[in-house]
């Protein structure tokens, strides 16, 4: 669906600003696979930390 008009123009600039202002128009660092370590299923009841 795409928005056409006055109101849908000023929503689209409304939304580019915040995005420009909080930073989240940069790209993402890329996932770091290496930190994930599977869980071991040492007892019945896993760890939460």
């Amino acid at each position: 669906m795409t928005g056409e008009g006055p109101y849908a123009t000023l929503l689209r600039q409304r939304f580019d600003k915040a995005r420009e202002r909080y930073g989240l128009d940069t790209k993402l660092p890329g996932l770091r696979t290496d930190l994930f370590v599977p869980p071991t299923l040492e007892s019945k009841q896993m760890s939460l930390f």
